[in-house]
Formats: structure tokens, C-alpha cells, sequence
């Protein structure tokens, strides 16, 4: 799916950019994978 490949590539930019903080990737993967398993469900 382009939504899965689209967070797939999301979640490797947060990891390559070490500047942000750890707790804002944490929780923008937490929203992306939440939000991609609803799409499946629905």
C-alpha cells in the first residue's frame, strides 16, 4: 500500500534526523502506525 510505504519512509527520516527529540518520534510512530492499522481494519 502507498500509506505503508509512506510511513515506512516517514519513520527513516525521523531515525536519520537525531536532532529531534526522542519522545517526538516516538509518539508521531505511534500516531502513523495506529492510523495506518485503522485504515486496515476499516
Amino acid at each position: 500500500m502507498f500509506l505503508g510505504r509512506y510511513f515506512y519512509l516517514l519513520n527513516i527520516y525521523f531515525l536519520q534526523k537525531e536532532k529531534l527529540s526522542f519522545i517526538f518520534y516516538r509518539r508521531c510512530f505511534l500516531y502513523s502506525f495506529c492510523i495506518f492499522a485503522f485504515i486496515n481494519i476499516v
